[in-house]
């Protein structure tokens, strides 16, 4: 019986994080990370709005 061949699947890349200033307590509370590099507040969409690349896919799919 043989052994199952591995294949690579994907590969990844993480960069260095450069340990910066922390914010402030109450800062880092609200935003939910103490660094500033990683803040990235969501803005939701109201329900009614098409999604940014709704024209595009609408286009891809009448080409088919």
């Amino acid at each position: 019986m043989m052994a199952p061949r591995c294949e690579q699947l994907a590969m990844i890349s993480v960069p260095w994080q450069e340990y910066t200033t922390p914010m402030a307590p109450a800062e880092a509370l609200r935003c939910g990370t103490v660094f500033c590099e990683l803040s990235q507040p969501y803005t939701p969409l109201a329900c009614n709005q098409p999604p940014q690349n709704a024209q595009m896919l609408s286009n891809m799919q009448k080409k088919r």
